[in-house]
Order: structure tokens, then C-alpha cells, then sequence
């Protein structure tokens, strides 16, 4: 049995690598609580002079990741942010590995170069 105690630990260990190492990554910008307590496995950012719909058809052409890009239902926050074109966001759960991100964290920056 997995329980939800170890879940909810393994997706904060995944968000915490996956923002970890986008901030890393020379013009990315990420949108994500500061303090690891309120944070998902929800995680916003975007890559400067790309929209976000470019940057996710290149992680799907690119590697196969698939996230999502835009305004998520929430343009209200995004004109709030200047975000005019919404934001790129990567969603993970307990079925995704440490390998993904690290994929998903080289492949942005191959494309960021």
C-alpha cells in the first residue's frame, strides 16, 4: 500500500526538483509559491521572446513532453502577472519520475539557447 502521506511526499520532492531547476535556466521565469507548503504539483512558468504555446509544441516535438500553455481558466491572474499570453504549465503526480523532469528541465534548455 502506497498511502497518500508518501504521495503527497513524493510530488513535493518532484515540484521541488522540477522549480528548482527551472530557475536555474537563463530566461526562465517561474510562477510558483516561494515557500514549499502551499505549492502542487502545479507549476507556471514561461521562457523569454517565446510564447507559450511555442515552447509547448517544442517539448512535445522535441521529447514528448506534453504540457499545457495559455491562460489555464485564470486570465484574470495573468493580466495581473502581464502574462498577456498566458504561461506554460507543467502538471505532475505520482506517476511521473525523476527522469521526466530532468528531461523536461534539459530539453528547455537546449530550446532556450
Amino acid at each position: 500500500m502506497i498511502g497518500m502521506e508518501k504521495i503527497r511526499h513524493y510530488e513535493e520532492e518532484l515540484t521541488h526538483r522540477l522549480i528548482d531547476g527551472l530557475a536555474q535556466i537563463k530566461h526562465v521565469h517561474v510562477y510558483a509559491p516561494s515557500h514549499p507548503v502551499p505549492r502542487i504539483g502545479v507549476v507556471s512558468f514561461t521562457v523569454d521572446g517565446m510564447h507559450p504555446h511555442e515552447v509547448a509544441q517544442q517539448l512535445d516535438e522535441t521529447a514528448d513532453i506534453m504540457v499545457r500553455s495559455g491562460h489555464h481558466c485564470c486570465q484574470p491572474l495573468t493580466d495581473y502577472l502581464n502574462l498577456p499570453e498566458g504561461t506554460v504549465r507543467a502538471s505532475l503526480a505520482l506517476y511521473n519520475t525523476n527522469h521526466e523532469i530532468d528531461l523536461l528541465l534539459a530539453t528547455l534548455e537546449e530550446i532556450t539557447r
